[in-house]
């Protein structure tokens, strides 16, 4: 291990210790190993303790003699955090590291040097010589996780942001060398060390092999308006009224901000899960990503249906606002992360304005100014910035966001919110009350759905057809005859022959 990482080690152990009062650190003193613990003082005492975690101090063996210890207990969070400081010091790759490590010595830590090491995958051997890295079948154990940071520790988090038993650490060291950052997909091999993991291998970022990760910073890269779009009908599989008039009418792009506005009970939630269904089997090259905010459970077994389980990110109404937030946050880091790899990324949120009420109740939204409506206004910022994420980019990759926003509840601050992302989205879709109340499904407010550039993304024949659809034919036979003849066309032909009363 490099002098450097001792050193500090030294210094965060140094800094930990001597929080403590002088009867803890005597008893965690001769848990380690230190010699006559009670007849030194604070400082000798803990300079000890450290060459002993260290290896420059030979720990002595306990025994029986000599008068009865009035203190035995020791606090295990003392050992929790300096394994956590040894993980994060001293189980890292170093300049100097061995070119072929000796099991069972416990000096050694690495397989290969940087400088020898072909295939950019770093090794390190723990000080528990007893660590697999097997697994019960005898296969090597490979991980899956999200890095994030906690209490100042890096980890690799389960990718549905749930916790676990299981908590794998990933040294700085590692972080620095493959510019691994927070939200990033790590696959790797891990290694048991007490009651947690560490990152031994690391093998797959973001799905691409640590060769051929290339990125530029999610905020540096160039944008431009969507040019195309995301499939979502197909002929038989998913040929539903909701599928024939994204695909026909008005198509969504890739990396637009679209915002489904209306108010409760009118169809929100089953028209995205109808174009989350179609548009993750239609589109290979799409990760479509779910973050269900405040929902009931029965809403939440609903989508597991519809997508992977480690895709779909979810709070219940018994998560306090920081877990919903946090949440949030973790699934949108991932979608950035995968959409400056060159991915093309689908986020749906359902709904804004449960997200806009858990960020409402934390510290974070606190100390600013108060809206009319009872929002903060940190609040309606941090809502802006997460649908003003969405983007596509100019050489590859995009990140398209598709969120619900009631309006009409009885409170005010959800049109104020429906008001200011609607005002932000590049495609608005609302739902109509009347056609709700009648059961006419998709409840298409067809005048209510604007999309800016559309142009980019239709031909010129469906450009003329949606403007005749909104100048002439709907004025005169309405929304309602307009979605039977959607719902009965089986190809966009049939539609415009159907409509323009072709023969």
């Amino acid at each position: 291990m490099s002098e450097k990482n001792i050193n500090l080690f030294k210094m965060a152990c140094n800094n930990l210790l001597s929080s403590l009062d002088i009867g803890t650190l005597r008893a965690y003193g001769r848990q380690v190993g230190v010699f006559r613990p009670t007849e030194k003082n604070k400082e000798p005492l803990i300079e000890e303790i450290i060459k002993i975690h260290i290896g420059e101090l030979q720990p002595i063996i306990p025994n029986r003699r000599g008068a009865p210890v009035k203190n035995k207990t020791v606090n295990p969070s003392i050992e929790k955090e300096i394994q956590k400081l040894r993980i994060i010091y001293l189980c890292a790759p170093s300049e100097d590291a061995k070119t072929e490590p000796v099991y069972g010595d416990p000096d050694y830590d690495f397989k290969k040097s940087y400088a020898e090491l072909k295939d950019k995958r770093v090794y390190l051997r723990l000080e528990d010589g007893a660590a697999s890295e097997i697994d019960e079948n005898g296969e090597r154990r490979v991980h899956v996780g999200q890095l994030a940071r906690l209490n100042s520790v890096s980890m690799l988090l389960p990718l549905n942001g749930m916790d676990s038993d299981e908590k794998v650490v990933i040294s700085e060291e590692f972080i620095s060398h493959f510019d691994i950052r927070e939200g990033d997909v790590v696959s790797c091999y891990c290694q048991k060390a007490q009651d947690f993991y560490v990152t031994t291998t690391v093998l797959k970022i973001n799905g691409a092999s640590v060769d051929n990760v290339c990125r530029i910073n999610f905020e540096e890269r160039e944008a431009c308006y969507p040019i195309h779009r995301i499939n979502v009908y197909e002929k038989e599989r998913f040929a539903s009224t909701t599928s024939k008039f994204f695909q026909w009418i008005s198509p969504i792009g890739k990396g637009q901000r679209a915002v489904v506005v209306s108010s409760p009970k009118a169809g929100k939630t089953r028209l995205l899960q109808e174009i989350v269904k179609a548009a993750t089997q239609l589109n290979e090259e799409l990760t479509t990503l779910v973050l269900l905010v405040d929902q009931s459970y029965e809403a939440v077994a609903e989508y597991r249906n519809i997508v992977e389980k480690d895709n779909l990110a979810y709070s219940t109404y018994e998560d306090d606002p920081d877990r919903q937030v946090f949440v949030a946050d973790f699934l949108l880091k991932r979608a950035k992360s995968l959409a400056e790899c060159g991915q093309n990324v689908l986020l749906v949120v359902d709904s804004f304005n449960a997200l806009a009420s858990a960020y409402n109740e934390t510290d974070a939204s606190a100390g600013g100014k108060m809206l009319p409506c009872g929002l903060e206004n940190k609040t309606l910022r941090y809502l802006k910035k997460y649908l003003g994420t969405a983007r596509c980019f100019v050489r590859g990759g995009s990140l398209t966001i598709l969120g619900a926003v009631s309006v009409s509840t009885g409170n005010p601050a959800d049109d104020y919110i429906a008001a200011e992302l609607t005002d932000l989205a590049n495609l608005n879709v609302r739902l109509s009350d009347a056609l709700a109340m009648k059961r006419i499904y998709p409840a298409l407010d067809l005048n209510g759905v604007i999309a800016q550039q559309k142009d980019l993304l239709q031909t010129k024949t469906e450009q003329d057809f949606e403007n005749y659809l909104r100048t002439q034919y709907l004025p005169n036979s309405g929304a309602t005859v307009f979605l039977e003849e959607l719902k009965a066309a089986k190809t966009y032909e049939d539609l415009i022959r159907s409509i323009c009363k072709i023969k």
